[in-house]
C-alpha cells in the first residue's frame, strides 16, 4: 500500500482534536506527542520503501509454524535519516524547554563528551537492549527516559517501513495463532475489533505492524478457557476496554470504535485510553509492553 502523506495528516489531525477533548489527558503531553507524529510521518514520507530481497526474510514454511518473517534484530538502521529525524525531534524538545530542554541540552553535551553514542543507542534499541537505555536514564535525571524515547521515535517510521516490506506477500488478515508479531515477533502493544463482524487485530509494540488473532484467547499466554478471561471498562472512557488473563495476570486494552464516528489511530489510541493503564495497575495487573511512545 503506497503511503499518502495528506491522507495520513488529515486522519492524524482529525485524532488530535479528539484527544485535546480528553481532559483525562494533559494538553501540553497530547501537543508533544502531536508534533513527534507529524515529524515522523513527514520523515515517512521521503524514505525509500526498502527491496524485499535486501531483507532478511524468514522462508515461508517456517513462518507458518510461527516463526516471525523479519525478527527484530534482522532490522536495519538507516543511521542518515534516523539522526535527521533525531535533530528534529531534539529541537521539537527544546522549544518545550524545562526537563526536556535541559535534557536535551545534557544528551548533546555527553555526545561532545562521548560519553552518549546516538549511533550506538539506535542500534541498541533494535537488539532490545533495556539495559543500555537504563544505564543512559542517568545521563537526564529530569527526564529519565528522554534518550530511549528520542530513539524510538527516531527509528520508528524506518521500522514501520521495513515491516511493510517484509509482510507484503503475506495475508495478515488470516488469524495468527502465536503470541508474538508475525512480522518481527515482538509482543503486542494494543487491540482492536474491526469490521462488523468484530474481528481482533494486534498492534506489534516494535514494528506497529497490525495482525488479525483469534477473539477469545490471551495474546500472551494464549489462554483459551473462558473462566480464565475477563474483561472491565469505565463508564468515562467509551469506545475502550481492557481484556485480563487471569492465568498470567496481563493485560491489554481494546479499541471498539465501529459505532463511533472515531479515528482509530493505534499508537494515539494507546494515550487516549491512558486512564485505563491507571485502573489496570490499581487491581495489580501487568502490561507485558511500555506504552507506545515509552513510557
Amino acid at each position: 500500500m503506497t503511503f499518502d502523506l495528506a491522507s495520513e495528516s488529515r486522519r492524524l489531525e482529525k485524532k488530535v482534536k479528539a484527544l485535546r477533548a480528553n481532559v483525562s489527558l494533559p494538553g501540553p503531553l497530547v501537543d508533544l506527542l502531536a508534533a513527534v507524529r507529524r515529524l515522523q510521518l513527514e520523515a515517512r514520507a521521503e524514505m525509500a520503501v526498502p527491496v524485499v530481497a535486501q531483507l532478511s526474510v524468514e522462508d515461508k514454511a517456517r513462518h507458518l509454524q510461527g516463526a516471525p518473517l523479519l525478527p527484530r534484530e534482522r532490522f536495519v538502521v538507516d543511521t542518515a535519516r534516523t539522526a535527521a529525524l533525531y535533530d528534529g525531534l531534539a529541537a521539537l524538545l527544546e522549544e518545550r524547554g524545562g526537563a526536556l530542554a535541559e535534557g536535551v541540552a545534557r544528551l548533546r553535551a555527553a555526545e561532545a563528551a562521548g560519553t552518549y553514542d546516538r549511533s550506538e543507542a539506535f542500534a541498541r534499541y533494535v537488539a532490545d537492549d533495556q539495559g543500555h537505555f537504563a544505564g543512559l536514564a542517568g545521563l537526564t535525571p529530569g527526564a529519565p527516559r528522554l534518550a530511549a524515547f528520542l530513539v524510538q521515535a527516531s527509528l520508528d517510521p524506518a521500522i514501520e517501513l521495513q515491516a511493510e516490506a517484509a509482510a507484503r506477500d503475506n495475508d495478515l488478515d488470516a488469524t495468527w495463532a502465536h503470541g508474538h508479531c508475525p512480522v518481527c515477533g515482538s509482543l503486542p502493544l494494543i487491540a482492536r475489533l474491526r469490521e462488523k463482524e468484530g474481528l481482533r487485530y494486534l498492534t506489534c509494540s516494535f514494528c506497529h505492524t497490525e495482525y488479525r488473532v483469534r477473539r477469545l484467547q490471551c495474546p500472551f499466554c494464549q489462554e483459551e478457557r473462558a473462566e480464565k478471561l475477563e474483561y472491565f471498562d469505565a463508564d468515562d472512557e467509551p469506545g475502550f476496554h481492557v481484556n485480563v488473563c487471569r492465568s498470567c495476570n496481563n493485560y491489554i486494552k481494546t479499541v471498539d470504535f465501529r459505532k463511533m464516528d472515531r479515528v482509530s489511530l493505534p499508537l494515539l489510541d494507546d494515550l487516549e485510553s491512558l486512564p485505563l493503564d491507571l485502573l489496570a495497575a490499581r487491581q495489580g495487573l501487568t502490561r507485558p509492553t511500555l506504552s507506545a511512545w515509552g513510557f
